[in-house]
């Protein structure tokens, strides 16, 4: 580029460097061919025009070489009434002049294109005065144009954004501190977001005079911080809930923040529901458990045997009285089919009485089976080692939901062992009392002949007053003996009311065995019986009731 300025002169011929050129001139010249950022020189009343190599690549093929050594407004035509004055206010003495990110419609391409520039003119000058024009420039619409297109995606972000956006500008009072701020930008979601309409230009005071207090001291502590920060608050003034997160923006001394917002209002809504829903399910369930506790209580403390199954039949649980009858070590049941294991008879005194329970047969099983009741008397073997017998009473019942499904099935197991044993009991005292009531009767009788026929010997007239005596101590015998046997109903009355007494005394075994014979002599000789008795001439004493032993 050196020697290209070289090869002109003002007029256009290789003279050099004009001499007559100033020094201040001459030093511009040299400060632009050493330089590589893009100078230009306007030299002279003409503008000629002198530049370097970074300032040749600016200007294209298009102009350069050409332009080099030509007037400025005959190589800028489409735009020297924009720097054409200003360049001569320059040369005329006005001083330097700076600018950034100025538009041209430069000439390129055959056509006009769009341009834009930063650029600034100094004087070359000396005690002399004004030689010339230093210009130094940068095209800018490159970088322009990504600012253009990072203007357009930021707002076509903050157009498409769910979330409410906003640019808020600190407004301060007297002391410095933030009393409000003023809406820069909001994108269409912040309407929506927050309810707001109409904020670019507006304060949030004047949108929100009952706003709260933290709003601003949040984005204000973000200002002054210059960190982000994020938080969850609710809004009374706006009535919802919001998830906000604010951040700075520029310089802080411009107090510029950027506030994105969601509104979480629903989502509050439904993690309150759902806390009031498990709070409710954990009521329940607690409700549940003391019901279960209850349950548990009511099983362990009544004198009943009961099982409660579910649907197939499969045990549930059990109570300890239910254990205590069938044995601590019951064997697993899921099903009707386990039943199996578990051994019964039928003692209810029907027609299958004594026969073993089938699995099918047992109340529980034929319970769930027709969905009624079912029971019966059986007499199980427990699962104690060694097993027991017992006999217990059973009754099963159906269990349904609130629609009617079976859903399982509860058997209730009364053990009636004593009771079975007791009836038995009874059952045989009442035939013994029967038989001795029976044998009592025939003795009752039996008196009565020796009684009659020793009044007919009475009646009769004789002398033989050995006979009458004889006569009068049978009657005598029989009559003590008639008493007796009275005495001995008396005594049945007594058994049956637990009032029996014994009178104990030293007894001759002989005199009772002796007495004994003659109360039933009568019935042996009637029957024509042969009784042999076995007696040691030496008494055997006994101590006991007389009258019991007789009998």
């Amino acid at each position: 580029m050196g020697q290209l300025i070289r090869q002109y002169d003002w007029a256009g011929t290789e003279l050099g460097v004009p001499e007559h050129w100033s020094a201040a001139l001459k030093t511009a010249v040299r400060l632009m061919l050493t330089t590589n950022y893009p100078i230009f020189i306007f030299a002279g009343p003409r503008h000629i025009q002198l530049y370097n190599d970074s300032y040749a690549r600016t200007l294209g093929p298009e102009r350069h070489p050409s332009a080099l050594g030509m007037p400025a407004q005959e190589c800028w035509p489409e735009i020297w009434s924009a720097i054409g004055p200003e360049i001569q206010a320059v040369l005329d003495g006005h001083g330097s002049t700076w600018h950034e990110d100025v538009p041209f419609e430069v000439r390129r391409h055959g056509r006009l294109e769009q341009t834009w520039w930063t650029y600034g003119y100094s004087p070359i000058e000396d005690d002399d005065g004004v030689h010339g024009v230093l210009a130094m420039c940068t095209e800018i619409t490159a970088i322009h144009a990504r600012k253009a297109m990072l203007r357009q995606s930021y707002t076509a972000l903050a157009e498409s954004m769910d979330q409410g956006f906003c640019v808020l500008e600190a407004l301060d009072d007297a002391t410095g501190a933030v009393r409000d701020f003023r809406f820069l930008e909001c994108n269409p979601a912040f309407e929506q977001q927050c309810g707001l309409k109409a904020a670019i230009g507006k304060t949030v005071s004047e949108l929100l005079p009952e706003v709260e207090s933290w709003w601003i001291e949040h984005i204000a502590q973000v200002r002054r911080s210059g960190a982000p920060l994020r938080f969850e608050v609710y809004s009374a003034a706006m009535q919802r809930h919001f998830d906000a997160y604010a951040f700075p923006i520029g310089l802080p001394e411009q107090g510029k923040a950027g506030l994105l917002l969601r509104d979480i209002t629903q989502r509050k809504n439904d993690e309150a529901a759902l806390l009031e829903s498990r709070g409710q399910a954990l009521d329940i369930a607690r409700q549940a458990e003391a019901d279960h506790q209850r349950l548990t209580a009511v099983l362990e403390a009544t004198p009943v045997g009961l099982l409660v199954a579910d649907a197939q039949g499969g045990v549930l649980q059990v109570n300890q009285e239910f254990s205590r009858i069938w044995g601590q070590h019951l064997p697993a049941t899921s099903s009707v089919a386990d039943y199996g294991e578990w051994k019964g008879w039928w003692a209810d005194h029907a027609a299958h009485h004594g026969q073993p329970v089938a699995p099918a047969d047992w109340p529980m099983a034929r319970a769930l089976r027709s969905g009624a009741k079912a029971g019966g008397v059986i007499e199980i073997e427990s699962f104690d080692a060694p097993p027991r017998r017992r006999t217990v009473a059973s009754s099963a019942a159906p269990v349904f939901d609130r629609e009617g499904h079976l859903i399982g099935g509860v058997i209730a197991l009364m053990d009636i062992t004593d009771r079975v044993r007791a009836e038995a009991a009874l059952r045989d005292a009442d035939r013994r009392k029967d038989e001795f009531l029976a044998m009592l009767a025939h003795e009752l009788r039996n008196p009565l002949a020796p009684v009659a026929a020793a009044a007919d010997l009475l009646a009769l007239d004789y002398a033989n007053a050995d006979r009458a005596r004889q006569t009068s101590a049978i009657i005598s015998r029989q009559v003590k003996h008639m008493t007796a046997l009275i005495d001995d109903l008396l005594d049945v009355s007594r058994v049956t009311r637990g009032l029996v007494t014994l009178e104990k005394t030293p007894l001759d075994a002989k005199r009772i065995v002796s007495h004994a014979v003659e109360q039933v002599r009568p019935l042996i000789e009637a029957r024509q019986h042969a009784l042999t008795l076995h007696i040691t001439p030496e008494p055997t004493y006994v101590c006991g009731d007389h009258k019991r032993l007789v009998q």
